[in-house]
């Protein structure tokens, strides 16, 4: 069994990946023997396709990201390589709180996620 996996969790405008856009991606390393978490990624993304019904989300409204972060923000695309090298580097070996949620939206941007990703369940019980 491999002893690190990839976490990953993304912040979006609203639930439908056809509509709604990544607003932000973070990626951790988590050694399951030691616990010991490695950052690896994490950005905040502006979307040229971001409108006044994107401008409502819950995430801006509820204070846990604002608007002007994101319109500061560069371009998932900007990122590409770096997100897909990371992916790449892990395949077989990633979770995510709500897995279906996130590779949907991740592969609708262009990644390729490789195997399908761990469940949560399944990172937990790794960890016992």
């Amino acid at each position: 069994m491999n002893k690190e996996i990839l976490v990953l969790d993304i912040e979006t405008t609203g639930l439908r990946p056809n509509e709604d856009l990544i607003l932000e991606l973070g990626m951790v390393k988590l050694n399951l023997e030691t616990g010991e978490v490695t950052p690896l990624f994490d950005a905040i993304f502006k979307d040229s396709k971001l409108t006044a019904k994107h401008r409502n989300a819950w995430i801006f409204q509820n204070g846990f990201m604002t608007l002007e972060e994101v319109r500061d923000a560069k371009p998932i695309e900007n990122y590409s390589v770096e997100i897909q090298k990371i992916l790449d580097d892990h395949s077989g070996c990633i979770t995510a709180w709500n897995r279906d949620f996130d590779s949907a939206f991740l592969e609708k941007a262009g990644f390729n996620l490789g195997c399908l990703l761990y469940t949560s369940d399944a990172a937990d019980d790794s960890l016992r």
